[in-house]
């Protein structure tokens, strides 16, 4: 005779109510990419990076850092004196170098449209790693402050970009525990839901509005003209993959940050390090940041036919088909931003953009790609194992003349359970 609910214990009880309300978030993942082209579109191409392409082109540390550059002097300082992912020193010294070249209004010409040097940057790094330290330490010696201030609701981030921009501040927003702020800017209804519309704005250097009520009820319209910032957020990558959906890492606004995943270095253990020598770490950063400050700068940085041609021959092999399109064309424009600084930290006084420079820049961008599949292996982890499950059947399938449908894949392929998840999977799979 089958129990009833009356019959149950309150311990098996407390199992099927926690269960079922589980069930209708297990595969939302999955639903939302069959729902979401643009979605299905990143999270394949990201899938597809080949591991072979990715394993060739670790460039992590000195590799994407110019000998006897002033980011060179930083890292040095922090590898002898720290046990702290060199990822956080190099990514804070990027951030404050855009940073002060967004302030000083410099620009390269590209594809016809002059553009701003700001970097989007999401730092994830082990809880204890050191982040709040570093950019601490090198923040104070920058020619440039990150004062955007912390904000609850769009309109103090508004009024924080309209109060930078009266009083002729660069925007650089740092921010601490970036996950909780993500979260709040991607929820429909947040107080902060509007300042998603507000950066998506800023990063592609359009002018933004916020309608208040006048003194007489009659509305009134503010604007910020020049809304570009630099930004550079760090979190612990447990805490990103908890507080993060997967959903929101793969739509258009998550994209457009670069990631970066840090890890602790094996070879500089926490026990070889009981003291921080700052006196050390200071004089790096100061004596690196007036080295950028010596170079020369020039309003707009242009890039040469040998410049030009670097970017071309990068454009076609770094990556293959599988990437999509919006996600290929934002990572090749931060190549073009990175190549800029390069040339800038590598003190060429000349005002063209040149083949060395993209070198540079096509190492970093291969990190980031590198770490963004990491990311989306860590929000995502069961994905991958579905996915080839269903790229397996289907191709079976395939070969025996028939098509494989939706209801087979529900049943064959551990995790999922209903018409709609099997549906997203197989589109997914299919390039659909």
């Amino acid at each position: 005779m089958a129990r009833t609910k009356k019959d149950e214990t309150p311990l098996a009880a407390e199992i099927r109510r926690a269960t079922k309300a589980l069930k209708p978030q297990r595969n939302a993942f999955i639903q939302f990419l069959n729902n979401n082209i643009e979605a299905r579109e990143n999270v394949r191409g990201l899938l597809a990076l080949s591991d072979k392409k990715l394993a060739a082109s670790q460039w992590r540390g000195y590799a994407a850092t110019p000998p006897g550059s002033p980011l060179e002097m930083v890292l040095h300082a922090f590898q002898a004196e720290t046990d702290i992912p060199l990822e956080l020193p190099f990514f804070a010294m990027l951030f404050y170098v855009s940073g002060y070249l967004l302030a000083q209004g410099v620009k390269v010409e590209f594809g016809g449209r002059l553009r701003s040097l700001e970097t989007w940057t999401i730092l994830l790094a082990p809880s204890g790693a050191g982040k709040s330290f570093t950019s601490s330490l090198i923040g104070r010696h920058a020619p440039v402050e990150a004062e955007f201030p912390e904000c609850v609701s769009g309109a103090a981030f508004f009024q924080a970009m309209q109060d930078h921009e009266q009083k002729g501040k660069p925007k650089l927003w740092f921010q601490d525990e970036f996950a909780q702020k993500l979260a709040l800017i991607e929820t429909a209804g947040s107080p902060l839901a509007p300042a998603k519309e507000y950066l998506l704005r800023a990063y592609d250097g359009n002018p933004i509005e916020y309608t208040t009520k006048g003194r007489n009820g009659t509305p009134q319209v503010e604007t910020v003209s020049d809304p570009r910032m630099a930004v550079l957020g760090v979190n612990t990558d447990e805490g990103f993959y908890k507080k993060i959906s997967p959903e929101s890492l793969v739509d258009g606004f998550a994209q457009r940050f670069a990631y970066v995943v840090a890890a602790k270095d094996p070879t500089r253990p926490m026990i070889d390090f009981p003291i921080y020598d700052e006196k050390k770490l200071d004089a790096a950063a100061e004596a690196a940041f007036a080295r950028v400050q010596s170079v020369p700068l020039h309003p707009v940085y242009r890039i040469g036919a040998e410049g030009e041609a670097a970017f071309r021959k990068l454009f076609r092999e770094l990556f293959d088909g599988d990437v999509p399109e919006s996600f290929y064309r934002r990572a090749m424009f931060l190549a073009v931003k990175y190549a800029a600084i390069y040339h800038i930290l590598q003190g060429k006084a000349n005002d063209e953009i040149d083949a060395n420079d993209f070198g540079w820049a096509a190492r970093l961008l291969a990190m980031h790609l590198s770490d963004a599949k990491k990311m989306l292996a860590g929000a995502c982890s069961d994905l991958s194992r579905m996915l080839a499950r269903v790229i397996e059947l289907d191709r079976d399938y395939a070969a025996r003349g028939e098509e494989l449908k939706a209801w087979v894949v529900a049943t064959r392929v551990h995790g999922i359970k209903t018409s709609a998840e099997a549906k997203g999977l197989l589109a997914l799979a299919r390039g659909q």
